[in-house]
């Protein structure tokens, strides 16, 4: 019996769980915990990673290190589309590594992408459809057809970024929204293939989606919001 700890440091929020590996090649999960750490936030134009966020994250990482440690894991962290931009990348991994002792591997979009496509039909009954990961800093689309993956894409925007850009905040005014809007549809319309989904079920992911999943269950006088994975 061995364990393995995942820590998956997004562009919004940090996630970790650790499971129990079994010797017959099944797993069982004892722990799972996520922290809103924003390290996308602020990066700006310039696309640096910024001293206040980059404080959250090693504080949330020391404390899913504090969880998992008396397990002695073997421990697969990966990061995403804030620090795979990021121009100081190098410089806020090594610190991480000096601080934590955690080792990241920067997934490509290519591989953010895979990875969505291969949660999704490991455990949802989809046949066809467009995966959609709305993510911190990136969105992912993926085109499914008979189980298969055909196409694959990662846009270099998501919900902290435009959120950001176009002042999408609290107050939030319309012609903003109007104008976000018109930045997304652009960037949806340089997806030839998109246009061969039409009608076709989608598939959502990430956490801005996982919101709007609990406010749809919250109206729906559901008690348990949060229980989400396969709701339409």
């Amino acid at each position: 019996m061995s364990y393995l700890a995942i820590v998956d440091l997004g562009s919004n929020s940090a996630r970790m769980v650790v499971e129990e590996l079994h010797d017959d090649g099944t797993h069982t999960e004892l722990i799972r915990e996520k922290r809103d750490t924003r390290i996308a936030q602020n990066m700006g134009e310039e696309l640096l990673l910024k001293e206040t966020p980059i404080l959250r994250t090693i504080e949330a990482l020391k404390y899913f290190q504090s969880k998992y440690i008396n397990f002695h894991p073997k421990v697969r962290a990966i990061t995403t589309a804030a620090v795979r931009m990021a121009k100081n990348q190098t410089e806020f991994l090594d610190r991480v590594a000096r601080e934590t002792g955690i080792q990241f591997q920067v997934l490509t979009g290519d591989q953010e992408a895979y990875y969505d496509y291969l949660g999704v039909i490991s455990t949802l009954n989809v046949t066809e459809g467009v995966i959609l990961d709305t993510g911190g800093a990136s969105v992912e689309l993926i085109a499914v057809d008979n189980r298969r993956s055909k196409e694959a894409v990662s846009l270099s925007f998501g919900a902290v970024t435009l959120s950001e850009q176009y002042h999408l905040a609290n107050n939030i005014m319309p012609n903003n929204l109007a104008s976000a809007s018109d930045y997304i549809l652009s960037q949806y319309n340089t997806l030839q293939w998109l246009e061969t989904q039409y009608q076709k079920p989608v598939i959502l992911l990430g956490g801005a989606n996982r919101s709007l999943a609990r406010m749809a269950r919250t109206r729906l006088g559901e008690t348990k919001v949060s229980m989400f994975h396969g709701f339409e």
